[in-house]
C-alpha cells in the first residue's frame, strides 16, 4: 500500500479534499491497496458514517483508530458495497457504505468507527480490479456524522495484458497482471523453463540478464521482486515497461555467499530461479 493523502485542504459546503489516491495501473484480475489517513483536528469525537466510491472497483477494507488515549489501535472491518454497484446488474445504485445502516453488536443503529479528538484513522482502500475499468476522474468520498465530508480524487487504470518475460536464454510467457505476475513461467508444454548459471562458490556471484515484453496497452512499472531463494535476486535497473517493447529490466544474481554452511559446497551443479517480480 502507499499514501494516498490525509485530510489537508478545503472545498465549500462542508466539503474536505484530500490528496489523490492513484492505484497505476492494475491488471485484471488482480487487487491493490492504498492506505489514507485522517486526523481529527475537532475538540469532539467524529463518527464515520458512509463512504461513496464513484469507480466501481474501489472500496474501504478496513479503518483502524490510534491515538495516545488508545492503547492498542481499534480496528474495524468495514461493510462491503452493494453487489453490482455502477453496472446494469446491480440496477447502476451507488458504490455506497453505509457504517451506520446496520444494528451493531452493542445494540445501537450509529456508526461504531469513532475517531477521538486528536487520533488518527488509518483507512485501508483497494482496488479489485475484475474487468478493464479507466477511472482517471473518480472519487471516494467519507461521510462523518458532524456534516462533514472528506472527498479524495481516485486514478485507477485496470487493463487486460500479460508479460513475456527472458532469462537469459530462456523464454516463457506470464499470462495475467502487472502486480505478482509470475517471473518464472510456464511454456506451451507446461514445461517451466529454467535458466542455467555457469559453476560458481562462495564469494563469486553469477548473473544473468532479465529481459520482459509487456503486452499492456499502457506503460507499466516494476516496483519490486520476490524470491523464493535467498541466493538468487533480482537487481532492477529499468523500472518503466513500454508496450509490445523487450526490455531488460535488470540482472538476476546468484550469491553463493547466502548458501547455509552445509550446502555451500555441495550444490554447485543446482539450479537456483528467481520467483516473482511485481509491477504497477
Amino acid at each position: 500500500g502507499g499514501n494516498g493523502g490525509g485530510g489537508n485542504g478545503s472545498g465549500g459546503n462542508g466539503t474536505l479534499r484530500m490528496g489523490v489516491i492513484d492505484f497505476g495501473v492494475v491488471g485484471v484480475p488482480s487487487q491493490r491497496t492504498r492506505t489514507v489517513a485522517v486526523l481529527n483536528p475537532n475538540p469532539l469525537p467524529m463518527r464515520i458514517q458512509s463512504a461513496v466510491s464513484t469507480v466501481r472497483s474501489v472500496h474501504i477494507t478496513r479503518i483502524e483508530v490510534s491515538g495516545p488515549s488508545l492503547k492498542v489501535p481499534v480496528v474495524y472491518t468495514a461493510p462491503p458495497p452493494p453487489e453490482g454497484c455502477l453496472t446494469s446488474k446491480g440496477k447502476m445504485a451507488p458504490c455506497k457504505q453505509d457504517f451506520g445502516g446496520n444494528k451493531w453488536a452493542g445494540g445501537g443503529w450509529e456508526s461504531p468507527v469513532v475517531i477521538p479528538p486528536q487520533h488518527v484513522a488509518t483507512i485501508d482502500v483497494r482496488a479489485l480490479a475484475e474487468r478493464e475499468e479507466h477511472a482517471l476522474g473518480g472519487g471516494l468520498t467519507i461521510t462523518a456524522d458532524n456534516g462533514r465530508a472528506l472527498t479524495a480524487p481516485v486514478s485507477l487504470r485496470a487493463l487486460t495484458g500479460h508479460l513475456t518475460v527472458t532469462v537469459g536464454a530462456s523464454l516463457g510467457t506470464s499470462p495475467g497482471t502487472p502486480t505478482g505476475a509470475s517471473m518464472t513461467s510456464s511454456s506451451a508444454s507446461g514445461v517451466v523453463p529454467a535458466f542455467v548459471l555457469p559453476p560458481t562458490f562462495p564469494g563469486r556471484t553469477v548473473r544473468a540478464p532479465l529481459r520482459i515484453t509487456s503486452a499492456f496497452a499502457e506503460t507499466v512499472t516494476v516496483t519490486g521482486f520476490e524470491s523464493t531463494d535467498p541466493c538468487v535476486r533480482l537487481e532492477v535497473t529499468q523500472h518503466r515497461l513500454e508496450p509490445g517493447v523487450e526490455t531488460t529490466v535488470g540482472e538476476v544474481v546468484f550469491d553463493p555467499a547466502m548458501l547455509p554452511r552445509e550446502m555451500a559446497y555441495t550444490t554447485l551443479g543446482g539450479d537456483s530461479s528467481a520467483s516473482s517480480a511485481s509491477s504497477s
